[in-house]
């Protein structure tokens, strides 16, 4: 519910990314007893006579705000936050043991700010996150963005997790989420492979049509520093 025509379309994204059943109500209308939450802009959200409401100008931040209500999820003992590494980690929130989100991270970095969405729409005794063994790589990165977060951080063993469905990102971080883990012990560096480095290799000519960016960009590339059209640019400037 907002005039804000640039939220609005940003909220439609993020509830149709979140497959939240959602209506579209302009300011003033009848709020149907149905609505759970109504989610506004920051200035008209004081406007709106309803008992559950959010004023945010983040779309993300709205969403995960609005699923926190919906979930009824708002206070809980237990948060594990499962994430199963990859270029486009899968992740799911669990308050006491009931799955409350299911999100697909953009990037391993970008698995920070939402676990820190999650966390901050919740009131909660203790809050872990499980990162899963796999894909070294991106595993680090993962672990590297979330350093310095207030929670446990533990490494999931995946080979000893039950499969209830077909492996999907997301599926895998619900069971990542529920299984037990092993205490972060040490730092985790981003050290990507020889045959990580030759496929970005082989995916930069794929990008470009004929450019194979150099070993050192690879790497960049792997761990995040730069992104694949920015190493394509500084090879092509090389040249």
């Amino acid at each position: 519910m907002t005039s804000d025509f640039r939220l609005y379309h940003a909220l439609l994204k993020e509830m149709r990314r979140l497959d939240i059943r959602h209506i579209v109500l302009s300011l003033g209308d009848e709020i149907p007893p149905y609505v759970g939450v109504v989610i506004s802009s920051e200035s008209e959200v004081s406007s709106i006579d309803f008992p559950v409401k959010i004023g945010e100008n983040d779309p993300e931040r709205a969403a995960s705000e609005a699923l926190v209500y919906l979930s009824g999820t708002k206070n809980c003992e237990s948060v594990f936050i499962g994430i199963d590494p990859g270029k486009r980690p899968g992740m799911a929130v669990v308050c006491d043991g009931k799955v409350v989100e299911r999100i697909q991270a953009k990037n391993p970095e970008d698995c920070r700010r939402i676990a820190e969405n999650a966390l901050r729409s919740r009131e909660y005794g203790n809050a872990t996150v499980r990162v899963g063994h796999g894909d070294v790589t991106n595993r680090n990165r993962i672990i590297a963005a979330l350093l310095g977060m207030d929670v446990y951080l533990e490494i999931v063993d995946e080979r000893n997790t039950t499969r209830y469905t077909k492996n999907d990102d997301v599926e895998a971080a619900i069971r990542i989420a529920m299984a037990q883990g092993e205490k972060l012990r040490r730092n985790y560096e981003a050290m990507p492979t020889g045959g990580e480095l030759r496929e970005i290799q082989r995916r930069s000519r794929i990008a470009s049509g004929n450019i194979t960016i150099s070993t050192s960009l690879a790497r960049k590339v792997a761990t995040g520093e730069v992104s694949m059209e920015a190493a394509i640019e500084a090879q092509r400037g090389g040249e």
